[in-house]
């Protein structure tokens, strides 16, 4: 999610209809998380990898609040992990519903999985289990509270909670940063995402953070 954002939780696509059988996406390589990364971006499909270990999920983050909680870093606003957001995977029976979702401004969306490697760079994706004259499935992070469509067929993926979205923890200044870096890293770390951790993260030339998959 950030390989999920780490995953696309931080990469700037976007994405557009190009014609029935696939999307086009406008990728901005320097913006996506070094593991994710799979050489230079060019014209053609995406190719992706290995499934990437997800730090949003509710079990990761209570077991990095533990484990800060152990060593005495402690918030300086209340925190409450609980859902936040959920990744959910559309699946889209036809064009009709396809270009329902595309028109949608509420919402990023992505016509690759966000919770896997990028091995290859590209400006296109279809999922090879789906044919090729069927839409591929298109994947966003969403709020919870979000109201998912009732007439487009949606599978949620994982629930998260997404700290840096939790303005509660966050407060309305900087000054619980330094506990919202720890536990990121603390997340990213268990799931190993290395260089997502905000050491790596603030020397990391127009990356740009967020909880959004």
């Amino acid at each position: 999610m950030k390989n999920l954002i780490f995953l696309s939780f931080s990469m700037l696509l976007i994405l557009t209809a190009c014609n029935k059988n696939e999307q086009t996406i406008v990728s901005q390589p320097n913006n996506i998380p070094k593991q994710t990364r799979g050489g230079d971006y060019q014209e053609g499909d995406i190719i992706i990898g290995q499934k990437l270990e997800d730090p949003y999920t509710i079990a990761n983050m209570q077991q990095a609040l533990a484990i800060l909680n152990s060593k005495g870093i402690s918030s300086l606003n209340p925190i409450n992990i609980r859902v936040t957001h959920k990744y959910i995977k559309f699946k889209p029976e036809n064009e009709e519903q396809q270009a329902l979702l595309i028109n949608k401004t509420d919402i990023q969306l992505f016509n690759h999985p966000l919770d896997y490697e990028i091995v290859q760079l590209g400006n296109r994706y279809h999922d090879p289990s789906v044919p090729i004259d069927k839409p591929t499935p298109l994947y966003a992070s969403v709020p919870n509270d979000y109201a998912l469509p009732s007439d487009i067929p949606f599978e949620i993926l994982e629930n998260h909670y997404i700290p840096e979205e939790d303005i509660t923890l966050v407060g309305n200044d900087e000054t619980n940063q330094a506990f919202l870096d720890d536990l990121l890293d603390q997340a990213y770390i268990q799931t190993h995402n290395y260089s997502d951790t905000v050491k790596i993260k603030k020397t990391r030339a127009n990356y740009t953070p967020g909880g959004k998959v």
